[in-house]
């Protein structure tokens, strides 16, 4: 079958381990903005359409509106 590199117990397999799991960390990204407000209670909530703003095309956030998470333009302010 594969060869084996090296063993799993050997501190050059904890090394490497531990610098792949910080390189590929997925970083949070937090665009700017605010998401619009949604008061309305919902009986459900339906599937999300995103889950992190990253996931959102240019400027807009992923928000939680009309009982789903989902890609929205944000708003400047909360006023």
């Amino acid at each position: 079958m594969g060869e084996v590199f090296f063993k799993k117990k050997s501190p050059f397999y904890f090394a490497n381990s531990l610098f792949l799991c910080l390189v590929f960390v997925p970083v949070s990204v937090q665009k700017p903005g605010f998401c619009p407000e949604f008061f309305l209670s919902c009986p459900f909530v339906l599937l999300p359409m995103c889950r992190r703003d990253r996931g959102c095309k240019g400027t807009k956030k992923c928000c939680f509106y009309n009982c789903r998470r989902q890609c929205m333009e944000t708003w400047i302010s909360l006023e």
